[in-house]
């Protein structure tokens, strides 16, 4: 901006840079204040050399006017400005600056706006407040702007006068003082002449835009170094301060005292909006997030409570049908009778053509088209192989996409509503299938326990059976004895009979013998027709019991070996009655053979022809007790067949009882399960299992309505949003406070405060017409007053940081970080269906935090999310007013980029 100068000052002195705009004049004259970074060459001033001792030279020097760096704001009052100054330099009193204004006979209304003064009145208010802090130098830029001719003589008297009381003035106008100022000592004068275009900035300026002045490489001040051949180049301006003045800027004063500044110049800051629009500028501030919250939040508060208002086309093309069971299906109307009743759309019954036609035209959001084969479709629900039914939804997104976003409630409003009617239908076709089969199982019932009565019957009968036949069985074994016996018996006779008729011959010699013999023989005959006798009664007896078992079971008389058995029987019996008949002949001939053996001592031959008489009936006694032994074994043969016959009977009969029995219980306990209910009981059941399963829905901390549970984020946006509008209005820094060596903490909250306090206010408004127009009603409103304005101010700090660390481009910046926490700080959709990037940030992020404490605040929730919040967003506020304290301590020195940036709002 200039260069190739080399000039020097007295102490008491007064340098005129003097030029066209453009000229580079401000930017020297910042140079030589220690404000203004150097490229090349040296400063001296009062033996302190720049840049390596650029601190202690600010001290030195005060600017009272340089613009656009430092100068009066137009919009306070010449009383403002005076206590701005008594605030930024503690020591200072009213009657100091009194005392200034007085030397420099500046005599105006400390009520007059700055911008009403009259020009040399400003530049006289701007050398006063510089000259009440007894600086070594005092810079003053543009001295005759705005004064006509015989106004600039004046102008140069006040300059003058700064000059008498021993100060060093560095000032720059647009021409040089005229010789009728009476200027003493004369001022030093240096022309610059106008530049064509601003060059372009080195290389080291480019780095680091505002950085502090460093040290001289070789340590040496830079006294003897030649001038650069371009850049901002000044070779030496010597100051000497008279001995003993010492005048130095008063020190800060720490403490509550830079707190109190702070607020001061807070309160100071909001004092200038003055005028018929300006003063409105505070209220819109406040309003910002208002419009921005609250109309977002208006629009958005219960959408899909106002479905009704949203114009949809219903086409009902369904035909009636019957089930196989005969039954009518009528789905189709059902649906637009639910639809109708529903009212949860603008619903409208057209034609497809009329559907399709204002659906493309925007007039319908969608349309619900119920085929022709809907009701034939649920028909088929009872049969082997149901068909699905369908109803087609058609959407534009052409037209509104949310609007189709919403067909999924409608969707599944429907589903619900023709599953429901389809299953009632198919409950009460499968109660009516269940009532046939339950009249069924009575017949079957009935059945079964006549089946069971049946094989009762049986069973008793196989039981008898089986007891007369084992009795039988004991009595042929008896008598298949006896028969044994008696064969023996007669076996004996017979050979007593043989022996007998072989002792004949002998019979004369021996008729004694004979008559013993015959004796015997009486006596074995008499025994043998007792056992025939025996036997006689033994086969009768069987005979009996045989013919009694047939008549008390008349099925065993069809038997085979029943059959045979009785003949057996029968014909034993004939024979045994034969054979007894023998013996008591043989009996009667055995009496008379006796008498005739006694006869027979008197003739042997008629002894020989008895004896042979007597052999042939006892042969016929041994033959027929044979045959009676072999029948009475075949008879007994036969009945153990019988037994085991009857004892197979009897198991078969038990078999049969039980399956029976185990049939009849089986069809008992299936005909209890089977329901049978009456028309009120049919009703209820297809109700309920038309909709088998009923959803409880409840919620913890229900959030309500849509634009409740959205308030979090929109507050949030709107808070953010209020810092970038903010600082369109409000300057970020108080360039006076930052030239005056405040604390850069207290220049940093100073120029935070009034943008947090119009914020927290108009967050305060916010949540109160939401609240009170919406009907927001947090479940902890003192609390969510409490975090809104701790966001707030968290915000506006992170906005304030980013406008004074880089200018416009920290608007950028902030709109970007603004577009970053839309996407990434939780507001709308839940982080886990979000890109991995926006998971990363969504931490990091500010608004995270305040959209998380709201919503425990609005809807309920755990104390704890709320402290760590609140702890959170405080700790972005207090890093970031600690990152705009480090930058504030770099641009205290200017650059030709701040005085001239490339791009402002």
């Amino acid at each position: 901006m200039f260069e190739n100068l080399d000039l020097g000052v007295e102490p008491g002195g007064l340098l005129v840079l003097h030029g066209p705009g453009g000229s580079g004049r401000t930017t020297a004259l910042l140079a030589l204040a220690g404000r203004m970074r150097l490229d090349g060459g040296a400063v001296r001033v009062g033996g302190h050399v720049l840049p390596r001792d650029g601190r202690r030279v600010r001290d030195l020097v005060a600017v009272a006017r340089a613009e656009p760096a430092l100068g009066l704001d137009p919009d306070l009052r010449v009383r403002e400005l005076v206590d701005e100054r008594r605030w930024l330099s503690r020591r200072l009193s009213r009657a100091q600056l009194g005392e200034a204004f007085s030397v420099l006979g500046v005599d105006v209304d400390h009520r007059t706006l700055v911008r009403d003064l009259p020009p040399v009145e400003a530049l006289g208010v701007a050398l006063a407040l510089a000259l009440a802090t007894r600086p070594a130098v005092i810079v003053a830029d543009d001295v005759d702007r705005g004064c006509p001719a015989d106004e600039r003589v004046r102008a140069w008297q006040l300059v003058g006068r700064v000059c008498r009381v021993g100060c060093t003035v560095l000032a720059g106008a647009l021409d040089p003082p005229a010789s009728g100022a009476g200027l003493d000592p004369a001022p030093v004068l240096v022309a610059l002449p106008r530049r064509s275009h601003l060059p372009e900035r080195p290389a080291a300026a480019a780095e680091e835009d505002g950085a502090g002045e460093p040290a001289e490489p070789d340590g040496t001040d830079g006294a003897d170094r030649a001038a650069e051949p371009d850049g901002t180049d000044a070779s030496v301006v010597a100051v000497a301060r008279a001995a003993g003045t010492g005048r130095r800027a008063p020190r800060r004063a720490p403490g509550r005292g830079g707190r109190m500044t702070a607020i001061r110049l807070a309160v100071l800051e909001l004092r200038g909006f003055r005028g018929p629009l300006r003063r409105f500028v505070p209220l819109v501030l406040c309003l910002v997030p208002l419009l921005y919250g609250a109309m977002y939040l208006w629009a958005n508060w219960d959408p899909y409570g106002k479905t009704g208002h949203i114009p949809v086309a219903v086409v009902n093309e369904d035909h009636p049908a019957e089930t196989r069971q005969g039954q009518r299906v009528d789905a189709g109307a059902q649906v637009v009778t639910e639809l109708k009743a529903s009212r949860q759309f603008d619903w409208a019954f057209v034609d497809e053509a009329a559907a399709r036609d204002g659906l493309e035209r925007g007039r319908y959001a969608f349309t619900i088209r119920i085929p022709a084969d809907f009701s034939a479709g649920l028909a088929t629900g009872p049969d082997t192989q149901p068909e699905q039914a369908r109803i087609h939804i058609l959407l534009n997104d052409a037209n509104n996409y949310i609007a189709g976003v919403m067909t999924e409630v409608v969707e599944a409003k429907l589903q619900e509503q023709v599953n429901s009617a389809a299953h009632e239908a198919y409950v009460r076709g499968v109660y009516g299938r269940l009532a046939d089969i339950g009249g069924k199982l009575d017949t079957a019932a009935q059945a079964a326990q006549g089946l069971v009565n049946a094989t009762t019957v049986a069973q008793q009968g196989s039981s008898a059976a089986a007891g007369a036949s084992a009795t039988l069985r004991s009595g042929s074994t008896q008598l298949a004895d006896g028969a044994q016996k008696l064969s023996q018996a007669t076996t004996q006779v017979h050979a007593a009979a043989t022996a007998l008729g072989e002792a004949a011959p002998p019979l004369g010699a021996a008729a004694d013998a004979v008559v013993s013999a015959a004796t015997l023989v009486t006596q074995g005959v008499d025994a043998v027709h007792t056992a025939t006798s025996t036997v006689k009664q033994g086969t009768a007896k069987a005979v009996t019991d045989l013919d009694h078992l047939a008549a008390a079971h008349p099925g065993l008389g069809d038997d085979p070996l029943f059959q045979r058995l009785q003949q057996d029987v029968t014909a034993a019996d004939a024979a045994a009655g034969q054979i007894d008949g023998h013996a008591a002949t043989a009996a009667g001939n055995a009496h008379a053979a006796l008498q005739q053996a006694v006869g027979l001592r008197r003739t042997a031959a008629a002894v020989q022809q008895s004896a042979q008489n007597a052999q042939t009936p006892l042969a016929l006694v041994d033959s027929g007790a044979r045959s009676i032994a072999a029948g009475t074994a075949t008879v007994s043969t036969g009945l153990s067949a019988l037994q085991q016959g009857s004892v197979a009977l009897q198991t078969a009969a038990d078999q049969a009882h039980n399956g029976a029995t185990t049939l009849a219980t089986v069809i008992d306990d299936g005909k209890k399960q089977v329901p049978v209910l009456d028309s009120a009981q049919l009703e209820h059941a297809a109700e309920v299992l038309g909709t088998p399963v009923a959803i409880d829905r409840s919620n913890l901390h229900p959030a309500g309505v849509y634009g409740r549970g959205l308030a979090p984020f929109f507050f949030g946006i709107a808070l953010w949003v209020f810092g970038l509008f903010a600082y369109l209005f409000l300057r970020p820094v108080n360039t006076r406070a930052l030239a005056a060596r405040t604390r850069a903490s207290t220049v940093a909250v100073a120029g935070w405060l009034p943008a947090a306090a119009l914020g927290v206010l108009g967050a305060v408004i916010l949540y109160g017409v939401v609240s009170a127009g919406l009907g927001l009603h947090a479940a902890a409103p003192w609390t969510t007053v409490l975090l809104l304005t701790v966001g707030a101010a968290a915000f506006i700090a992170i906005d304030h940081c980013l406008r004074t660390a880089f200018g416009t481009a920290g608007d950028v910046l902030s709109l970007v970080l603004l577009i970053l926490q839309l996407t990434a700080s939780g507001g709308l959709y839940p982080m886990q269906t979000t890109p991995a990037p926006f998971q990363a940030v969504h931490p990091f992020l500010p608004m995270t935090y305040l959209v998380d404490g709201l919503r425990v605040t609005i809807s309920g929730g755990p104390s704890s999310h709320v402290i760590r919040d609140i702890a959170v967003l405080a700790g972005f506020g207090v890093l970031f007013l600690v990152l705009t304290s480090l930058a504030l301590r770099r641009r205290r020195v200017w650059t030709v980029a701040r005085l001239h940036p490339d791009l402002d709002l």
